[in-house]
């Protein structure tokens, strides 16, 4: 089952942490959507993207689709705000294992995560899927995080 996380201030949305489970993901984009987006060229291509840096969730883990915080709410703790609800969800859950890509440059995410107890396990690169679309990152580091 597809799940999210919110955080609200003042009946406003100020974040979001999207919840990909082995029954499915929030964020989920059809090549249908994408063509619409990008055309058709840059939808296949971009699905080309999104199976290259696709991850398979285990049932005893919550992989972290995508964080979101509005920008005039950073540093305020709401991101690892966020990230203690999804642990104590995973504890109710009986999950075991989180786990997240972070591109190389959000270094301030990649600070957050490891703070977290995440641990950087593997990198993975864009290329050669960069020589056809202009990507903003060149490779992305799965990070896992062990719960009790």
């Amino acid at each position: 089952m597809p799940q999210c996380i919110a955080a609200i201030s003042d009946g406003r949305l100020v974040g979001l942490l999207a919840i990909q489970t082995s029954q499915g993901s929030l964020l989920n984009p059809t090549l249908q959507a994408l063509i619409k987006a990008y055309g058709v060229w840059g939808g296949i291509v971009r699905m080309g993207g999104l199976a290259l840096l696709h991850h398979t969730t285990a049932p005893d883990e919550f992989y972290v689709d995508g964080v979101a915080v509005v920008d005039d709410m950073r540093g305020q703790g709401i991101g690892s705000g966020l990230f203690t609800r999804l642990e104590k969800r995973a504890q109710q859950k009986g999950i075991r294992k989180l786990s997240l890509d972070v591109i190389d440059t959000n270094p301030r995410a990649k600070i957050l995560y490891t703070k977290l107890g995440f641990v950087a396990i593997k990198q993975r690169t864009t290329a050669p899927l960069n020589w056809f679309i202009e990507l903003p990152f060149n490779s992305a580091t799965l990070m896992v995080k062990t719960i009790g």
